[in-house]
């Protein structure tokens, strides 16, 4: 509706008359008035505002946009981990316009398509951190809409609705199509966590996160996670295929395409998105195994065909990076359910232990059915020890009489089952997965067919040395057991990669859940030291003063370049402090 220059006059001069009017009596008359509905207004003539469509981008096809990602937006398949969000996209090839994109050559454009979303606005943020990179890394917000609306929306929606309020903060053009759910657990505070991967053209970013926390409302309470910007510049056609990454394997690792699948159930590259040296690489991307102990991620930069990054990624008690090194190969036998019972045995500290094992055919094994992980339908979450021979395969180890006289068995099979206990009971974690699975640990394990000083978590199973120069036998410590145990929690929640800072992190965590375990003092593993001039303290990291150990105690001393056991000692110390 138009109206004239002059109507317009009249309406201000009308407006400004009245509320002078208005001023003069509002201390002796109270005013009496009647609110009408926009509609009621028009009806009667009366000049009615109407708020313009100031987005010029929200048309027919974005309406279609926005349906599209509506029904990516609100998957109903649960998925719990990056890994299995990746693999689902495995079987689609997808490309990237340009190769190499820098970070800072990020584009924000508005895609609103919604026009009440420029102006309502649910959240007020209270804090903001960034990251060096300039993107948010932490985000406290307050809730300021309608609680009211929320009643009746699902936890996901007010998620992503969040992610949208925040488009231009988090400096990503579509939070509804860069951000997919792959985890939403809820706390026993009844708060609500959901972790997002971020993707972009349905490639995965890789190990970029964000988590949005929701109160027991349901409404947003904050957001965390590292994350970049949206790169411009984006098609969908790699150069190369999974046949040709492939090939280049045996050239990488040293050995034959025949005995590296032999180590894998599947070798099957996939796309990512990689950062490296603040560039983001279309690139191929995979977790290999070299030998039944070395998995390394690999990755190989689809433009070139270069490697770009190959992470030895078996977590340790101490730096021992070899790669090329046999190791054994995990039974397959079917597992039956049978009685349960209780063994006895002398550990490698000369301790009675008591051991939960399971008697078949005239023999007890160490199987240990006895946790709240096993289902007796599946035949899952048993706890398992076993032996390997000096070629690498694995075995069970059985006993006629359930009296155990391999204290590496002992001590391996005792301290797990404390170590799951304790994250049972103290955190409610089941299992290494937290889902119940089933844990291997093997022991007597060797390189190349000789003893070593370490003991590893790879991603299959916990592997104990026997010691050889430095150490002796490594299931004698409860708290390397808890370390190593520690580390497939850390992959199988916050999934943390073994380099740089994250892999410091990870160290980090394995080493408080040590001490958490064996709590005689805040150093690690100092049953096993025996080379003093190694180690001359008689330990071998300290959570006290990690200097002892040749560790940072503060980030100030943060060694650039440095690996995971050496940074590892700055959060070590900053938790001394806290716990004690």
């Amino acid at each position: 509706m138009k109206y004239s220059i002059g109507f317009c006059l009249l309406v201000i001069i009308l407006i400004n008359n009245s509320v002078s009017a208005q001023n003069k009596i509002s201390s002796s008359k109270k005013i009496n008035y009647t609110k009408i509905s926009t509609s009621n207004a028009k009806s009667l003539g009366f000049p009615v505002i109407i708020s313009p469509v100031t987005n010029n981008q929200f048309s027919l096809s974005a309406k279609n946009n926005l349906a599209i990602r509506k029904q990516k937006r609100y998957p109903t398949k649960k998925q719990n981990s990056l890994s299995q969000t990746s693999n689902n996209r495995n079987n689609s090839l997808r490309t990237l316009k340009s190769n190499q994109v820098n970070l800072s050559n990020f584009n924000i454009t508005s895609k609103t398509t919604n026009t009440t979303k420029s102006t309502l606005k649910n959240y007020k943020q209270t804090s903001i951190k960034y990251s060096k990179k300039v993107t948010p890394i932490f985000i406290s917000s307050e809730f300021k809409g309608e609680l009211s609306k929320y009643s009746k929306k699902s936890r996901r929606t007010i998620a992503f609705e969040y992610l949208e309020e925040l488009q231009e903060i988090l400096m990503i053009n579509s939070p509804g199509e860069e951000f997919e759910i792959i985890e939403e657990n809820n706390d026993k505070f009844g708060l609500s966590h959901i972790k997002f991967e971020q993707v972009f053209n349905n490639i995965p970013v890789y190990a970029k996160e964000i988590i949005v926390h929701l109160d027991k409302r349901g409404i947003v309470k904050s957001l965390n996670g590292s994350y970049v910007s949206t790169p411009k510049g984006v098609s969908t056609n790699p150069k190369l295929n999974p046949k040709i990454i492939i090939d280049k394997l045996p050239k990488i690792f040293n050995k034959s395409l025949l005995e590296l699948n032999k180590h894998n159930e599947l070798i099957e590259p996939s796309l990512v998105i990689y950062e490296k040296n603040d560039q983001l690489f279309l690139s191929w991307y995979m977790t290999i195994y070299s030998s039944q102990l070395d998995r390394w991620n690999l990755f190989i930069d689809d433009n070139t065909g270069e490697v770009l990054d190959k992470i030895y990624s078996s977590c340790s008690a101490i730096p021992d990076h070899n790669d090329d090194k046999k190791k054994a190969n995990n039974s397959k036998e079917s597992r039956k359910k049978n009685n349960l019972s209780t063994g006895t045995g002398l550990d490698l500290n000369g301790i009675e232990r008591s051991l939960n094992t399971l008697y078949s055919n005239n023999q007890y094994y160490l199987i240990d059915t006895s946790k709240p992980s096993f289902d007796a339908i599946k035949q899952t979450g048993t706890l398992e020890t076993l032996i390997e021979d000096d070629l690498g395969n694995a075995f069970f180890i059985n006993d006629p009489d359930n009296i155990w006289d391999n204290p590496n068995a002992v001590s391996a099979h005792y301290n797990l089952s404390v170590t799951y206990d304790y994250f049972y009971n103290t955190h409610q974690r089941n299992s290494i997965d937290g889902d119940g699975g089933t844990i291997l640990s093997h022991i007597n394990v060797k390189k190349n067919g000789e003893d070593f000083d370490n003991a590893y978590w790879n991603g299959r199973n916990i592997a104990f040395g026997n010691g050889k120069t430095l150490w002796t036998s490594t299931p004698e410590a409860l708290d390397i057991v808890a370390h190593e145990f520690a580390h497939g929690v850390t992959e199988n929640s916050a999934g943390l990669e073994y380099s740089g800072e994250s892999g410091a992190l990870n160290e980090s965590f394995s080493d408080i859940f040590g001490v958490l375990l064996d709590r005689d003092d805040w150093n690690l593993f100092e049953e096993l030291v025996k080379d003093f001039n190694s180690f001359p303290y008689g330990f071998v990291r300290s959570m006290e003063n990690p200097e002892l150990g040749n560790q940072p105690s503060h980030y100030d001393d943060y060694v650039v370049g440095g690996r995971v056991h050496t940074n590892s000692g700055i959060p070590n110390k900053a938790f001394y402090i806290i716990a004690s």
